[in-house]
């Protein structure tokens, strides 16, 4: 995982409507890219 993605889970996670896991399954798809 590198920065950006770091930026985005931030983005996200500061993103109350998001679920932790709506956040899980994208964390998901960045990481098996």
């Amino acid at each position: 995982m590198d920065e950006t993605d770091l930026f985005i889970i931030k983005k996200l996670i500061g993103n109350s409507r998001l679920t932790y896991r709506e956040l899980a399954e994208m964390v998901d798809m960045s990481v098996s890219k």
